[in-house]
């Protein structure tokens, strides 16, 4: 006589099983009395000459402080000014809680360090070594690069608005 056992297929299991761990990720974020900032994607590309700029730290610092403040009261993780680094092609993503959610809406001068991170650089914390082959990044040598490390002289701006793709393009001379 012929066993009746049910088996569900293999990528019926499978489905339930992803759909259970899904629930139970998304539950873990909730019941947090964290207060969290409403964040936007935002993001862009930073060229010079037209072409990529690979490795830069592009920062966001927010022309009213209070654009990343917790509100009075509440008790919630702050956001410092939202940065990032480009990647091979210039590309760059903001995050302020989780990778790539973005940034509050609000408007931001916006600082770019090409290079930053070799020897000898004011953001590496390294002497600069004088026998050194080659800089660690690839960043184009530009000779008006430090206007655009400066929040107060940057004329690098961008203004992030709820609803809206907040893509930016940065092209530096």
């Amino acid at each position: 006589m012929p066993s009746h056992s049910f088996r569900a297929p293999r990528h019926q299991a499978t489905a339930a099983l992803s759909l259970a761990l899904a629930a139970l990720t998304s539950l873990a974020g909730c019941g947090s009395d964290e207060f969290r900032l409403k964040v936007y994607p935002a993001g862009g590309t930073v060229l010079a000459g037209g072409k990529p700029v690979a490795d830069a730290l592009v920062r966001f610092h927010p022309v009213d402080p209070a654009t990343v403040k917790i509100p009075e009261g509440q008790a919630g993780y702050p956001i410092a000014n939202p940065t990032t680094e480009t990647a091979a092609d210039g590309s760059f993503q903001l995050s302020s809680y989780l990778a790539n959610d973005g940034v509050p809406s609000g408007e931001y001068k916006v600082t770019v360090l090409v290079g930053a991170g070799n020897p000898g650089d004011d953001d590496s914390g390294e002497e600069a070594n004088p026998d050194a082959q080659k800089p660690r990044t690839k960043g184009p040598k530009l000779a008006a690069a430090s206007k655009y490390r400066d929040p107060a002289n940057t004329p690098l701006k961008a203004t992030i608005k709820p609803g809206l793709e907040n893509r930016f393009t940065f092209e530096l001379n």
